[in-house]
């Protein structure tokens, strides 16, 4: 299962490098969830395009429904606040990013997000999530972190190439 947050959405729709790569690591028939938080971000996210210049308002609307299709199923975010709000509390972090992190944590789904500091945050957490790993100069890679050993346990590069 994939949880969806809106960066990753919107570099998916526009196509990008770290879109293709997303869309690569998704699993054929592999769900795909988010919080209905999506809704609001992709459009604010998008109506700065259209101020900008950069996209008609069509191209948008268009652009924003591709988007929020990604998603099979949205998840309120009345079912996921409580718990959000504590963990931006405990975590010192956005409570808008807290929503995606629950979702992960409580479907034991991979996050997909561009968000570095909430990357660093699900790793630290245990969660399943996608990163690019830049710590060969010259030779970044993206992967899919998955445990089967539970929360805390994450991988260095080595472990995962067969050489740790």
């Amino acid at each position: 299962m994939i949880v969806l947050d809106t960066s990753a959405a919107i570099e998916i729709v526009r196509g990008t490098e770290m879109g293709h790569k997303f869309e690569r690591l998704t699993l054929k028939g592999e769900q795909i969830v988010s919080v209905d938080l999506l809704y609001g971000e992709v459009c604010s996210s998008f109506t700065k395009y259209v101020k900008a210049g950069m996209m008609t308002r069509d191209e948008v609307a268009r652009t924003i429904e591709r988007a929020v299709g990604l998603v099979d199923k949205f998840v309120p975010m009345r079912d996921l606040y409580p718990e959000a709000f504590n963990e931006s509390l405990r975590l010192a972090h956005s409570p808008y990013d807290m929503f995606y992190f629950v979702l992960a944590r409580r479907t034991a789904g991979t996050l997909f997000t561009m968000d570095q500091r909430l990357i660093k945050l699900a790793l630290q957490n245990g969660l399943n999530c996608v990163y690019e790993d830049t710590s060969v100069k010259d030779d970044p890679w993206t992967t899919r972190l998955e445990t089967m050993e539970g929360p805390g346990r994450a991988y260095t590069r080595e472990e995962l190439l067969g050489r740790g």
